[in-house]
């Protein structure tokens, strides 16, 4: 069982044509994807949630840190939308859902492509209404409203409001997020609902940038 293979890779523009199919499968490598695959091989079977969250982040030797006090300041009850840098890619959405999960159990992200192929955690991202591989969570009409409901019913949303991971900034030597996505500034102000923000501090490698 696989999260992603290198035929996924070559269904986005970047890695279209022979080249792609090529340089996807390298990237497979350096990546590290074919090492999420087998661990998500290896725990799947009994793990759903953030169960399988915690012991995916155990088997692939993830350590990260923040001060507790910090959960405290969630709100316990009503809506709110967490915010977030993504420099860490998939594993910023997955540490924001075991943590904040602790303090809000209805706590969920909205989702790309990639994050509603874990079949084993796909209850924890709202549905996006769509699989199809050039569909954007962030700007899809069925996500928004799908965001829009959740928040109404009371419960808190996370989100990158950048919609994709931080990037290579030329001239600067650093990865960074883009610029906020409007519909997403569109969400949140319409919302009316308290924002928590999130920094994450550090980089992902460079290569995991492309």
């Amino acid at each position: 069982m696989k999260v992603i293979e290198s035929a996924d890779l070559v269904k986005t523009t970047l890695f279209q044509g022979l080249r792609g199919e090529i340089v996807s499968r390298v990237l497979m490598q350096v990546t590290r994807l074919n090492k999420c695959n087998k661990i998500y091989a290896k725990i799947y079977q009994d793990r759903t949630g953030t169960s399988f969250i915690e012991a995916f982040l155990e088997q692939a030797g993830i350590q990260y840190s923040f001060n507790p006090l910090d959960l405290e300041r969630i709100p316990k009850t009503g809506p709110f939308i967490l915010i977030a840098n993504h420099p860490f890619g998939g594993l910023d959405a997955l540490i924001l859902l075991k943590e904040i999960s602790r303090v809000r159990p209805d706590f969920r992200f909205m989702a790309n492509m990639y994050l509603q192929k874990i079949d084993a955690i796909e209850d924890l991202f709202l549905p996006s209404g769509a699989r199809d591989e050039h569909f954007d969570a962030y700007s899809g009409i069925s996500s928004i409203k799908a965001a829009k409901t959740h928040l109404r019913d009371g419960k808190p949303l996370g989100l990158f409001p950048a919609g994709e991971v931080s990037s290579i900034k030329i001239g600067k030597n650093q990865l960074a997020d883009n610029q906020w996505q409007y519909g997403i500034l569109k969400l949140i102000k319409a919302a009316g609902v308290p924002v928590v923000p999130v920094f994450f501090k550090g980089n992902n490698s460079l290569i995991s940038s492309f």
